[in-house]
């Protein structure tokens, strides 16, 4: 009986073990990337459980691109897609430089992107 109880606890911690979740620190959290490069290149990045929202002015709107996983490489980058964002510099090939943000400031700062598109037509 003690050999079988003993088997039963060790097999559980087998069962369970590498199932370690780490808090997500990016969840809640925006950036908005590529104002400083083309300020016409601005895009904003959205992280809410455990994926990110492109979002970015196409004409007169505000487009909202895919969502993707987005998957931590150590404690180095954060990758999705085609996409890797380095975590101490905030920057990418694909979004330029990024500012930590919110998604409200996000959409603020692209109606302006059109604001001033439309500005320069009249």
């Amino acid at each position: 009986m003690r050999s079988l109880l003993f088997g039963i606890v060790i097999t559980l911690l087998f069962a369970f073990a590498g199932n370690v979740h780490a808090a997500n620190d990016l969840d809640g959290k925006a950036l908005l990337c590529g104002v400083d490069e083309k300020y016409y290149d601005a895009n904003g990045l959205v992280f809410a459980g455990g994926y990110v929202t492109d979002y970015k002015v196409e004409g007169i709107e505000i487009i909202k691109g895919t969502s993707y996983q987005y998957f931590f490489k150590g404690t180095s980058y954060v990758t999705w897609g085609n996409v890797m964002l380095y975590r101490v510099n905030l920057k990418s090939r694909t979004y330029g430089t990024c500012k930590i943000s919110t998604k409200q400031k996000i959409m603020e700062k692209l109606k302006d992107v059109i604001a001033d598109d439309f500005e320069g037509v009249c």
